[in-house]
């Protein structure tokens, strides 16, 4: 049986591999990360003369492959836990800090006991960050931008020199969204002037900053057991979307199309993904003006809609096809 672990919220690219796995006639069970916290999925974690983790409504000895599509929303039970609360935010944020742990410590008992089953991607790889991605690609032999975390702003100021004077920052962590209403709000690269280092304070939050690239156009890789699937993204001839093109233009997107990497880089790429032990992610990359290739990023559990619709790579179908396929080996 495939075990599809997802979030409750809506996510088109499990819906259309499921729509494949179905075409297949494949045996597989969808779980929600909230099941385990809602009653509807049940589970025990002994310890005694032997380690055991049971969950009555879900055969583990029955599952012969894994497809991670992300699991639970911290953001969910801390907000239910703390809603009632009164009491000063410095304990508030304590307490929502010590639940996302908890939390944490939880889902890791439950991967724990999938440890042996074929997984896409390695549900232990997920564990990797930035700065260990591109300190690793630079090891492979990817350019990479000139990196720097600080949270002094006597170095951020000679780095920007450093830079030619063109910065960006973006987030060390994850992408994050948060939802107002009808409005959603995320974490975006940001293009950072001289006047807007001087208004820091000389002590800040430690952050990432990089410097900026200029970009003939933006590559998006998905990476799938050793094949890549890559798509140009023409991001530069928009202002709203030549730094991010995550700032998308609804009204004008960029143009995309199917592109083929030269083998060198092609090759560096899928060593970079086996030293991260990832079998599956999505990788950014800059084609500069001078015909270089620089790595950014690459997330392991990133879509891939956005790349298989328009070059017509019909990812879903590899992805179902590649969980049928371990459910055999």
């Amino acid at each position: 049986m495939i075990l599809i672990l997802s979030s409750s919220e809506l996510n088109i690219s499990v819906e259309h591999v499921a729509d494949w796995l179905d075409f297949y006639q494949a045996d597989y069970k969808r779980i929600l990360g909230d099941d385990f916290f809602s009653g509807s999925q049940t589970i025990a974690y002994q310890l005694d003369e032997e380690e055991e983790y049971q969950t009555p409504n879900l055969d583990l000895k029955q599952v012969s492959s894994i497809w991670f599509r992300g699991f639970i929303r911290h953001r969910t039970y801390i907000k239910n836990t703390t809603d009632d609360l009164q009491t000063s935010n410095s304990n508030l944020s304590e307490l929502s800090g010590r639940i996302a742990k908890a939390l944490h410590k939880n889902t890791n008992l439950f991967f724990k006991s999938l440890k042996d089953k074929p997984q896409l991607p390695n549900l232990q790889a997920l564990k990797t960050d930035k700065m260990d991605m591109l300190t690793k690609a630079k090891k492979v032999g990817l350019r990479i931008p000139k990196t720097l975390v600080t949270n002094n702003k006597q170095k951020l100021l000679e780095f920007y020199e450093a830079c030619d004077q063109k910065l960006i920052t973006k987030s060390l962590y994850e992408c994050v969204y948060f939802f107002e209403e009808d409005r959603a709000f995320s974490f975006k690269t940001h293009l950072l002037s001289k006047e807007d280092i001087l208004n820091f304070e000389d002590c800040f939050f430690p952050s990432l900053f990089q410097g900026y690239v200029e970009k003939e156009y933006e590559l998006r890789i998905f990476y799938l057991d050793g094949e890549l699937y890559s798509m140009a993204i023409f991001s530069q001839l928009d202002e709203q979307t030549q730094v991010d093109f995550r700032r998308y233009n609804d009204e004008k997107p960029n143009r995309t199309v199917p592109y083929q990497l030269p083998d060198e880089e092609a090759q560096k790429i899928c060593d970079l993904m086996q030293m991260l032990n990832l079998s599956t992610g999505s990788i950014d990359m800059i084609k500069t003006k001078d015909d270089q290739f620089v790595f950014l990023e690459v997330n392991p559990n990133g879509q891939f809609g956005m790349t298989s619709f328009p070059c017509n790579y019909h990812l879903e179908q590899k992805v179902a096809q590649h969980l049928i396929q371990a459910t055999q080996s």
